[in-house]
């Protein structure tokens, strides 16, 4: 049974964008050098391909290299979610001074 909280391909779409974050321990499996080996590239970017029931806690995402693969919900961030992360550490930063 599904937490609450865990995201699962029903919770995507082929053609949504996604970018790639750097793996934590607790949420990817996967830390920045491992993600550059398969060549991924933190704070890129992707474009969702595919989804499969098979694999209920990946997407699969256009690797760099042209390739299609299956990786981890968890290493990747919706690019709405993105910017409005990015969008409060600049707030912080601006309420800081």
């Amino acid at each position: 049974m599904k937490n609450k909280n865990q995201l699962t391909y029903e919770d995507f779409e082929i053609g949504q964008k996604v970018v790639c974050r750097e793996g934590e321990t607790d949420s990817c499996k996967y830390d920045k050098e491992q993600l550059y080996n398969m060549y991924m590239t933190v704070g890129k970017t992707y474009t969702i391909t595919d989804l499969d029931f098979h694999f209920p806690d990946s997407i699969c995402v256009t690797k760099d290299n042209g390739g299609g693969a299956f990786f981890p919900i968890n290493c990747f961030v919706d690019e709405a979610e993105m910017l409005r992360i990015t969008r409060e550490k600049k707030l912080k930063r601006v309420l800081k001074k």
